[in-house]
């Protein structure tokens, strides 16, 4: 069957891994026998290797007949090691099957579970056999007439084919029927994939695992203690933490069980080293187990919707937390909030992994998993050697189990491993020797690569280090054929390879890569570390035979090689792909902003490249328009493409737009204003679709808020601004003619619009100066006061800045701006209280609980207004509800405690300074002294330095503010020592201008002060 052979070969497979690569999915086709040579056949290895790989590619299955049996091995023609392996060929070797057959009742006929298996029989009765069969001919005739009959009657389809392209034509219908039905082009196909791979790495956890019960009673104790909602996992690198969670919920899982479990593995899968990743994959599975809407991507709303609506409490595990991706603090954890009452979450970690401070400051309580004992390891060595029908003396036993080396349950299977596949009985003493007498992890996986080196150093010219080194540096593994096709070896010998060393190999959605830290690490150290030459041949190797074949793996791989090899024009072409730039924003929008972060700092490359390199798409240029305001500021270019998207507006999507708008704009002050507008706007379209209130309107009138302060506070700015230039002596009219005719005129304007009452002026005895005052701190101001700021553009870009003005004034007069009732009659604090009190009450109603981040930004945000209103001390209320929120939800010791803290800590010091007397108290009763906002201010640090790093800017800030409180108290020498701190991490952080600028203020001013004093 050559022929055949030949064209599925060049033709079929190739096509089917193009189908598959739409879907995310690698296929490696493994015809072991290809290309073989007669000495390599004749070797006692290929059985071996054809039917291990058989067992390594269930549960799939393509077999062939045509007129040929195929070749009868003799017993001397197959290895020991085979038979013993093997113990059915030592059946089959007696029955006289042929290879072919023996493959076939291996792989499927004899199997029980089901498969996806697949039967062609070459339609071609006037064939003669094949020369090589004619030394018994009616004997073979009737041995390939009954295993077609075998096929035929087993419950696989099976059928006949006329010519090689009628195969190949079967064969790619058989393969998208089953495409689509693994891994279909819905949008639930991703999730899919991730739940597979999370079952497949769970099932392998569990095929061989020798516990203790000390180790599950202890997380059933935890289980029934209804005090303890939180346990941490904690053990080396290897001991078995993983296998120990598996194998427990699988004894849960078949146990009458109160629970539901979601458990997520973070080791296993292509990216789910991500946090978006993982809260993404976790919430998605809780919400699929619970019934809930699957839209809903925080941890902390599925949290609060579970405790308010179900009575059947879940049990969350996340595994291996250690390996996340340490990028925006991702480690702290702070986005997995404090669970409710009905939830219980597992961890598992390493002891000096960052999670683990985490853990240990929260007062977590801790499981610590030990090397397994000697009893353990005794049984875990014999039940695996019994796999392979092999024993070991009760000295060859004893020596191995009583290695401190082999406490690592991860070493005493690489040793048992090795010694399954060792074949020479004669020296196995020795073998047991080598492997065990290694002083530490490092020094045993460094041997034990350079041992593999030598089993293939004959081969291909010792391709063990590129083929690991490959692995090592690619982002997230490698396909088969990648692999076979990069390196040119021989599908043979890397089977060979890859069967042997399969322990420390995990395929994640048909990618290899390594199954352990410690294996990865090892290779890192023996190969690339230190040997930046061979990184860089390694790297270019595989951006070689990427840039030939494109699409996702393309995208994947490339732009990580581009950015570490510094080939930034490559960079900029791969990221100025439409596909690809889609992929990172859908998948990845935190590397792909450091890509092209990378790009930006050398200067030369523009966000707008999108604009000429990808077709005009709604959803593509808001995606875009997103993408670059939060992270780059660049807001002028953001609008380029949320001008291209405005073509393609439909009533529909008009939400979207005017949503994505307001979002992009009030990133910068010189698009508050317009930002107000689109927000307002964005409220009017969902008042007029729906009569019910939901948490799209209250979002937006969360941000009219926000936009009216933020405008309020720009004026603010202005006028304070103008007084330092101003005649205080001169009459209110004249000041405001100082300031500007046509902004006076406006705000006339904007008295007569508000229909602000008279007597409410005479009742409190205000000027028409103090009313615009008030009006001005409440952001009452029409956004045509500001006008945007001249910007700056590439000259290729046709469009002006004035263009966009014109567009903006323009723009969808059809949809008249929302007011609010409240509006008419409320003005400043009392008027942003009344916008955060109805969103809170929009939220609320749509569901969402009290105790949610939603209505915790709430309260922190109103509060961060009011204490610039004339009532400082009002805020203090709102900053308790926010806190106690998020210490619910998360800890005392997060990000937005660490804001909550520093504006209560401002409040302080404002009344403080405002103040005659020393003491102070506030609204609610607190009694504020000096020593009550030192102490704050000290706590403010200490969660910084946590959560940021002691020498981060976020503690820089901290350290000026603190000096500030010190200098409005004239305590120079305080605020020396605080300023002095903040020059330090200036320093460290090679900040020039800023280190500058603090080292001028603290020669030329608090010194002075200090020396005057």
């Amino acid at each position: 069957m050559q022929d055949e052979r030949d064209f599925l070969m060049r033709f079929t497979f190739p096509r089917l891994r193009e189908l598959a690569a739409q879907r995310d999915v690698a296929v490696t086709e493994l015809d072991l026998r290809w290309g073989i040579t007669q000495e390599e056949a004749q070797s006692g290895n290929v059985v071996d290797i054809c039917l291990r790989e058989i067992e390594n590619s269930i549960p799939f299955f393509i077999g062939i007949i045509g007129n040929r049996y195929g070749w009868i091995p003799k017993r001397e023609e197959i290895s020991a090691e085979t038979l013993d392996r093997f113990k059915q060929v030592n059946g089959y070797l007696e029955r006289r099957l042929s290879v072919t057959e023996m493959e076939m009742q291996f792989g499927v006929l004899e199997r029980e579970e089901d498969m996806h298996a697949y039967f062609y029989i070459k339609d071609n009765k006037e064939d003669s056999l094949h020369p090589e069969c004619e030394d018994e001919p009616d004997d073979v005739k009737e041995k390939l007439e009954r295993l077609i009959a075998k096929v035929e009657g087993s419950r696989y389809p099976s059928s006949t084919y006329s010519s090689k392209e009628d195969l190949s034509s079967q064969v790619e219908t058989a393969f998208v029927n089953l495409l689509e039905l693994l891994f279909p082009l819905a949008e639930s196909s991703a999730e899919a994939r991730s739940q597979l791979a999370q079952r497949s790495f769970k099932n392998r956890l569990c095929q061989l695992y020798i516990g203790s019960d000390v180790h599950f009673k202890a997380l059933d104790k935890w289980l029934s203690d209804i005090n303890q909602r939180v346990l941490i996992v904690k053990g080396e690198s290897g001991i078995g933490k993983s296998a120990l969670i598996a194998n427990w919920l699988n004894e849960k899982k078949s146990d009458c069980f109160d629970y539901r479990i979601v458990a997520h593995f973070v080791g296993n899968g292509g990216c789910e080293g991500t946090k978006e990743y993982v809260e993404e994959s976790v919430c998605k599975e809780i919400c699929r187990v619970y019934g809930l809407n699957p839209a809903n991507k925080s941890l902390a709303a599925v949290f609060a919707e579970i405790s308010s609506c179900s009575s059947t409490p879940l049990l969350l595990v996340i595994d291996a937390v250690n390996q996340l991706t340490d990028v925006d603090d991702t480690k702290l954890l702070n986005w997995i909030p404090i669970p409710p009452e009905n939830v219980k979450v597992l961890f598992s970690t390493l002891p000096e992994d960052r999670t683990m401070e985490v853990f240990s400051w929260r007062g977590y309580p801790v499981y610590t998993l030990s090397s397994i004992s000697v009893e353990q390891r005794k049984a875990f060595a014999i039940k695996y050697l019994r796999q392979y029908a092999k024993t070991l003396s009760d000295s060859q036993l004893r020596r191995i189990i009583s290695s401190s080396i082999c406490g690592n349950s991860y070493i005493l299977k690489t040793v048992l491993e090795e010694l399954v596949n060792y074949g020479q009985f004669e020296t196995l003493d020795e073998k047991i020797d080598s492997l065990i007498s290694k002083k530490d992890a490092d020094n045993f996986f460094d041997d034990y690569l350079l041992s593999y080196e030598k089993i293939f150093e004959a081969h291909e010219l010792g391709f063990i280090p590129k083929v690991l080194s490959l692995i090592a540096v690619s982002k997230y593994g490698l396909s088969e054929d990648e692999i076979l096709s990069v390196t040119g070896i021989k599908p043979l010998y890397w089977s060979q390879f890859y069967c042997s060393f399969k322990n420390n190999f995990i395929v994640k959605n048909g990618l290899v890569s390594f199954s352990s830290e410690q294996i990865r690490s090892a290779v890192f150290r023996r190969y690339l570390v230190g040997n930046s030459g061979w990184e860089t041949e390694c790297r270019g190797q595989l951006i070689a035979w990427f840039e030939v074949r494109g699409g996702n793996r393309a995208w994947d791989e490339l732009p990580g090689h581009y950015s570490s090899m510094s080939r930034l024009d490559k960079l900029f072409d791969i990221l100025s792909d439409g596909s690809c730039l889609m992929r990172y924003l859908d998948r990845d929008r935190q590397v792909l902003w450091k890509y092209w972060n990378t790009l930006l700092e050398s200067d030369g490359y523009s966000l707008n490249v999108y604009l000429k390199t990808t077709d005009a798409d709604f959803e593509q240029d808001c995606s875009i328009a997103r993408f670059v305001a939060e992270f780059s500021g660049d807001i002028d270019c953001a609008l380029r493409y949320m001008e291209r998207a405005r073509r393609f507006v439909t009533e529909e999507n008009l939400v979207d737009y005017l949503r994505t708008m307001g979002d992009v704009m009030v990133e910068d002050e010189s698009y508050v204003g317009y930002a107000n507008r689109y927000f307002r706007k964005a409220v009017q379209v969902l008042m007029d679709q729906t009569v019910h209130p939901n948490s799209d309107i209250a979002y937006c009138t969360l941000q009219i808020a926000k936009s009216n302060d933020l405008e309020g506070a720009l004026i603010e700015k202005t006028i304070s601004d103008i007084e330092d230039t101003c005649d205080f002596e001169t009459e209110p009219s004249t000041f405001f003619a100082d300031f500007a005719h046509d902004m006076e005129m406006v705000l006339k304007d904007l008295l007569a619009s508000k229909e602000i009452d008279q007597n409410i002026l005479d009742k409190y005895g205000w000027s028409k100066e103090q009313t615009i005052q008030k009006l001005i701190q409440a952001g009452l101001l029409e956004e045509n006061i500001m006008e945007p700021s001249e910007g700056e553009y590439e000259s290729d870009i046709e469009c002006e800045q004035s263009d966009i003005i014109q567009y903006f004034e323009g723009m969808d007069c059809r949809i008249p701006e929302y007011k609010y009732d409240f509006e008419a009659r409320l003005y400043g604090e009392e008027l942003q209280k009344a916008y955060f009190e109805e969103a809170i009450r929009l939220y609320i109603a749509d569901g969402v609980p009290e105790k949610s981040p939603e209505i915790g930004r709430c309260y922190a945000s109103l509060s961060q207004i009011l204490w610039l209103s004339e009532h400082p001390e009002s805020a203090l209320p709102y900053l308790d509800k926010a806190y106690d929120v998020f210490t619910k939800l998360k800890t005392d010791k997060c990000s937005e405690i660490i804001e909550i803290l520093r504006s209560r800590a401002k409040i302080f010091v404002q009344t403080l300074f405002d103040s005659s007397d020393d003491i102070v108290f506030t609204e609610g009763g607190e009694r504020v002294t000096n020593h009550v906002i030192n102490s704050l201010y000290d706590r403010i640090l200490d969660i910084s330095g946590f959560v940021y790093g002691k020498n981060s800017m976020k503690c820089a800030s901290v350290y000026e503010e603190y000096g500030d409180f010190y200098d409005s108290v004239m305590d120079f020498k305080n605020e020396k020592e605080c300023y002095a701190a903040a020059l330090d991490i200036y320093h460290l952080l090679g900040l020039e201008k800023e280190e500058k600028d603090t080292r001028e203020w603290i020669d030329n001013y608090i010194n002075r002060r200090i020396k005057s004093s």
